[in-house]
């Protein structure tokens, strides 16, 4: 369900500081750095009494020092006994399946409720289906549900995202002196 984004903003700090980490060299720092955010939050969580299991702030850990690893420069500690894993990841998320799947994530996102909760509630009217065990519901419900919104996602993504993200990187050009005015008068020359 919908939540503030301030209580993930630690998730995008830490994919913040692989990006900086990919563009400035070594990437040592840069992890100890996300993950001194995720365990201070995780300190702040535990001290509001809305802290998670020990067990999921291991598994942010090693999420976040397995994506640093995945985006490794060569930079990291043990990176060579690593390469072969992290070539073997690579090719797999760059795959047409996982393309596709993170072109349509944010769109996914915000348009999975919109057709789960009316089909969600469609079905659960039906008395067949509330008699059927849960694990079978969940399956016929996803069955129904995945197609039209990776549909929709697929067509935002294509009609919507695709110009906003041309759209913003032609914003960041201007804005940072490459405008395109000078290649536009090196055409008519």
């Amino acid at each position: 369900m919908p939540s503030l984004i301030f209580m993930k903003l630690y998730i995008f700090m830490a994919g913040m500081w692989i990006a900086i980490a990919r563009q400035e060299g070594p990437m040592l720092k840069p992890m100890l750095s996300a993950l001194g955010i995720l365990v201070v939050w995780a300190l702040i969580q535990r001290h509001l009494g809305g802290g998670e299991p020990h067990f999921m702030t291991l598994f942010r850990v090693l999420m976040v020092i397995g994506m640093f690893y995945l985006m490794n420069n060569g930079t990291l500690p043990g990176s060579g006994l690593a390469s072969r894993p992290v070539r073997e990841m690579r090719k797999w998320f760059s795959g047409r399946v996982a393309r596709f799947l993170g072109d349509t994530s944010y769109c996914t996102y915000l348009v999975h409720l919109l057709i789960l909760l009316p089909v969600a509630g469609l079905l659960a009217r039906q008395e067949a289906y509330v008699a059927l065990p849960s694990p079978v519901r969940f399956v016929i419900c996803l069955v129904l549900v995945l197609p039209p919104v990776y549909a929709v996602s697929w067509l935002l993504f294509r009609t919507v995202e695709t110009y906003g993200i041309h759209f913003g990187r032609g914003v960041v050009k201007t804005l940072s002196g490459t405008s395109r005015s000078g290649s536009g008068a090196r055409r008519a020359t």
